[in-house]
């Protein structure tokens, strides 16, 4: 975006884009937009600025940038002193200040501005709250150090045990819910553990077992909630950008990798069910894993009949 806004700068100077479009673009974002002049004071700021720092438009005008970020939090960016104008930013985590001192957590990008003879003129600057994100992670690293100290982790997999994940998991719902973003809940049955316990051993079993537990750590990401439910039973509520079937293809890719990479008789197998969280319709974790549950044995069920198949995948609501 910080580019986008470049280029039309650029574009009124040849006047292929009228001012009171570009105007009207600027003050219809939602993000705070700050443009500077070549001394690092402020030239011009959009509404959501003002509304964001809490500052009249003129009270804005002619500050120095530096004055608008908490404590040292501009250190080594595009507005110290030994580099002005010649650092871009992306996407740098940064903390405003408002005008009656508040705290204002953002995701921050900015890029120097250029003319038609490619002179320096000045630095845009683009900044997103984050604040609900956030207190979001703040208010799941409070729940993780509360149940750190409570019995909620499976000893041999070092996953959370039953316990844990069901009362991570109904925090986790609960911020989800609050930031509408797309939610999954994964059930994983391993396949045969049963012969692998009685021809190779208990201790192969085990092997087993923590091989599934590496895989679902190295295929999700650190804030996805992944427990161990018992026996051969795992779950994993996460968010993610992609559909159901895209995440449960990508967890058999990782496995084939591992299946390709070992040495042995048997192969690492998990029966598969996803379910997408509809808030809309009152998702519960129960529910859901009732949903994924089922859906998990239809898959395992599809692979005792040697049938093709592919993971069980709900595409209804719950």
């Amino acid at each position: 975006m910080v580019q986008s806004f470049n280029n039309m700068t650029r574009n009124l100077e040849e006047t292929t884009v009228s001012r009171n479009y570009f105007n009207t673009i600027i003050s219809s974002m939602q993000e705070s937009l700050i443009v500077l002049g070549e001394n690092g004071r402020i030239k011009t700021v959009n509404s959501a600025t003002c509304t964001m720092l809490e500052y009249s438009r003129d009270e804005l005008m002619d500050k120095d940038m530096r004055d608008l970020f908490n404590t040292a939090a501009h250190d080594g960016c595009i507005f110290a002193k030994n580099n002005f104008g010649e650092k871009p930013v992306n996407d740098l985590e940064l903390e405003y200040m408002t005008k009656d001192g508040r705290v204002i957590p953002v995701l921050f990008s900015a890029a120097p501005m250029e003319n038609m003879d490619n002179d320096f003129i000045g630095i845009v600057c683009l900044a997103i709250d984050i604040s609900k994100r956030k207190e979001a992670e703040e208010e799941l690293k409070k729940s993780r150090r509360r149940l750190e100290e409570i019995a909620i982790t499976d000893e041999l997999t070092h996953l959370l045990n039953r316990r844990g994940f069901m009362t991570l998991g109904q925090k986790q719902l609960q911020v989800a819910k609050r930031l509408e973003g797309k939610t999954f809940l994964m059930y994983a049955d391993v396949d045969n553990l049963k012969w692998i316990n009685d021809n190779l051993g208990h201790h192969e079993g085990d092997k087993v077992i923590q091989e599934t537990a590496m895989v679902l750590r190295s295929t999700f990401r650190d804030a996805d909630i992944i427990g161990r439910l018992g026996g051969d039973e795992f779950a994993v509520l996460f968010a993610d950008a992609a559909d159901e079937k895209t995440i449960a293809i990508r967890l058999e890719e990782t496995i084939d990798r591992i299946n390709q990479a070992a040495n042995r008789i048997y192969k690492l197998s998990l029966s598969l069910g996803v379910v997408r969280c509809d808030f809309e319709a009152g998702c519960t974790l129960e529910h859901i894993m009732t949903q994924a549950d089922s859906l998990m044995y239809e898959h395992k069920e599809k692979k005792k009949s040697k049938k093709t198949y592919h993971p069980a995948i709900s595409t209804t609501k719950s």
